[in-house]
């Protein structure tokens, strides 16, 4: 799939819209193998950068991938993921994160250090939100 416009996570459910908003895919929360949340460095202006959180989900051997420009959705999502029993993945220990706002002090240059052993890069130059 490109770019899908939206995906919207119900209580059982997630549900992929396509640019034009209609529901192009549903997959059941409960079938997940896994979700994992990261971090990712982008460069706004350089040498100003933020960071987007990413997502990570496997289902049925296929994996999704979002990225999303604040990390607000984890707070949400998590308490459904474990409701559903589904393994969550936090590498960069996002729940430690006092708020979306704090995120550029809480990753800052720790990033590099949270990144050694992953497959995240260092930084993207593009920001796309």
């Amino acid at each position: 799939m490109n770019n899908p416009a939206l995906i919207e996570f119900t209580d059982d459910e997630i549900k992929i819209h396509d640019e034009q908003g209609k529901v192009i895919r549903t997959e059941k929360i409960g079938t997940f193998d896994f979700v994992q949340f990261g971090a990712l460095r982008t460069f706004m202006v350089f040498p100003a950068y933020t960071f987007a959180m990413t997502m990570v989900v496997g289902a049925h051997g296929q994996h999704y991938y979002v990225v999303n420009p604040n990390f607000t959705p984890f707070q949400l999502l998590t308490p459904i993921l474990k409701q559903q029993s589904v393994a969550i993945e936090d590498p960069f220990k996002i729940a430690g994160l006092p708020s979306n706002e704090q995120r550029e002090d809480y990753f800052g240059n720790a990033y590099e250090q949270k990144i050694k052993g992953t497959n995240y890069p260092l930084s993207l130059e593009w920001w796309p939100f």
